[in-house]
């Protein structure tokens, strides 16, 4: 199975920057998804810039009410485990920025799950389309990468699950060419995803 994550987080170092939500989504069968938020963890650096990104406020990534974030990550395993495949594979747009944050977070919480490595990258795919069209473009960030599979931009601020679920769609559409959940229907595939 194929599980499309998209972590929000309070920077880019998955050593020194917290988790602070994770959301999931089965390609197969997108109506199994995952969505939990969590408490930062205490030795977390909080990069303010991250914030603006997910829209958290210090508030509310220090609630006491939310799970920590070793219990977020005893549910994630146990939903992953629920899919009924050990050896799930993980995508993401830049997934080594998830995969990181999360194997990480498994480390940390001495929880046994660990992803392997065995990954999708809709970065990658998305370079070798337009490597296979004759184009080549730099940094391909998420904006771009939606526009270029015919999607609109992703609500902002970022949300985890909205991200899964957007990447789910444009994974479909980068390497099979078809919309895949009946929300993004309206959006017309580009004809260079479906030659």
């Amino acid at each position: 199975m194929i599980i499309v994550v998209d972590v929000e987080t309070t920077g880019l170092h998955p050593d020194k920057n917290g988790i602070v939500s994770i959301g999931a989504v089965v390609y197969e069968d997108p109506t199994k998804t995952f969505y939990e938020e969590c408490r930062v963890r205490e030795d977390a650096y909080i990069d303010p810039k991250a914030l603006v990104v997910n829209g958290f406020t210090k508030t509310e990534i220090r609630d006491e009410n939310k799970f920590s974030e070793a219990r977020l990550i005893e549910h994630f395993a146990e939903w992953w485990k629920s899919i009924g495949f050990e050896d799930n594979i993980i995508a993401a747009h830049n997934v080594h920025f998830d995969w990181g944050f999360l194997n990480e977070a498994f480390i940390r919480n001495n929880v046994a799950l660990l992803i392997n490595k065995r990954i999708l990258d809709l970065h990658s795919l998305c370079m070798a389309s337009l490597l296979r069209r004759g184009k080549l473009v730099g940094e391909i960030h998420s904006d771009f990468l939606m526009s270029y599979v015919g999607l609109p931009t992703e609500p902002k601020p970022h949300n985890a699950l909205n991200g899964a679920l957007w990447e789910t769609e444009a994974l479909s559409r980068l390497t099979i060419g078809k919309n895949k959940l009946p929300q993004f229907a309206q959006y017309s595939l580009p004809e260079y995803l479906t030659e």
